[in-house]
């Protein structure tokens, strides 16, 4: 009986984002760019269909994990700026490199106000009680 029903598509209003590119190339620039690009593409598709607003890019190219982790504090000081409301990535394992630390960078943004959405896995959550009035740390 279900199969006749439509699916109903996720829509996030509008919401402003800021996109994150990262691969997993550290030898070359010109692969890395080339595969930043498909990924570019394939997010910003995602974006189109699901009613968010890309507002900045950042790009990691060839760098290392540790420009990774600056630039996904500084999407998070952008956001606490105003900028946006919420950080797009293709996969959380494009940013993290295991569990744990895909755990840590998605509280910061929970826990700073903010929203993860990725486009392989959707919105990404912690799911942990957060009792109302309770302060945010807007400073993470």
């Amino acid at each position: 009986m279900r199969k006749n029903r439509k699916k109903k598509k996720l829509s996030y209003g509008g919401l402003r984002c800021i996109v994150i590119l990262s691969g997993n190339e550290k030898r070359n620039e010109d692969t890395a760019k080339r595969k930043e690009n498909a990924q570019r593409k394939y997010i910003f598709e995602y974006a189109d269909a699901h009613d968010l607003i890309p507002m900045a890019v950042v790009r990691t190219g060839v760098m290392g994990q540790s420009v990774v982790y600056s630039m996904y504090d500084r999407a998070i000081r952008m956001m606490s700026c105003g900028r946006a409301e919420a950080v797009l990535l293709s996969n959380m394992a494009a940013v993290s490199r295991d569990i744990t630390d895909a755990y840590v960078k998605v509280g910061k943004a929970v826990g700073a106000g903010f929203r993860v959405i990725t486009v392989d896995e959707g919105e990404l959550k912690l799911g942990l009680y957060q009792p109302e009035g309770s302060e945010v740390d807007k400073n993470a």
